[in-house]
């Protein structure tokens, strides 16, 4: 007789023990895991979480920035060369005859220009030609002329000489005159005086 579909029917003799034996023997199967010990060797360094790489970029390039300037050679621009006038014998008979000229504008002219001379070069302050038309101008009638010649030596552009304390002289006898310009030409020139006597010391 078959039996029905979805039944199973197994004939075990009571009384009998069934046993499964593992078929790997302990030896190969079990492993003592106190005894090994498993390393992987990291993929990363150890800071790689930890470290900032945009920092270290950035310094990387200041470093390469800085390597390049300190190799480049600096730049230096030389300042343009000053141009002198030449004191020419032809020059100098020009200015003395603008100063000795009725002519004002011609004397203004020619106080101008020995001023332009005496800026333009420091070493011409003792030159004996402008020292000497300083002088005549000291001398001029005409107040703003005298006035530049007394500014030009309070500044020290021209330092004057023996001629040019006497005139200075004269001229500071005219302390609290009634004529306003005379008095403030005095000023000047004692204060021109008191600066010729200075010495600086070296």
């Amino acid at each position: 007789m078959a039996s029905p579909i979805g039944t199973y029917q197994t004939n075990i003799p009571s009384g009998v023990n069934i046993q499964i034996f593992n078929p790997c023997p302990p030896c190969q199967c079990e492993y003592d895991r106190t005894e090994t010990n498993y390393m992987t060797s990291p993929v990363y360094p150890s800071n790689y979480y930890t470290k900032d790489f945009t920092k270290t970029e950035i310094s990387e390039k200041t470093e390469k920035t800085e390597t390049t300037k300190t190799t480049e050679e600096p730049k230096f621009e030389t300042a343009p060369q000053k141009k002198v006038t030449k004191l020419t014998d032809e020059y100098i008979k020009k200015l003395e005859n603008y100063l000795s000229s009725k002519d004002v504008e011609k004397r203004i002219l020619a106080s101008k220009d020995i001023l332009e001379r005496v800026q333009e070069d420091d070493s011409r302050k003792d030159n004996i030609a402008l020292t000497a038309l300083t002088n005549k101008m000291l001398k001029d009638p005409y107040q703003p002329i005298r006035f530049l010649a007394l500014g030009m030596l309070e500044e020290r552009l021209i330092t004057g000489n023996a001629e040019t304390v006497e005139t200075l002289k004269k001229v500071e006898t005219g302390r609290y005159s009634k004529n306003g310009n005379t008095d403030q030409d005095a000023i000047k020139a004692s204060s021109v005086l008191l600066k010729m006597t200075r010495k600086v010391q070296e």
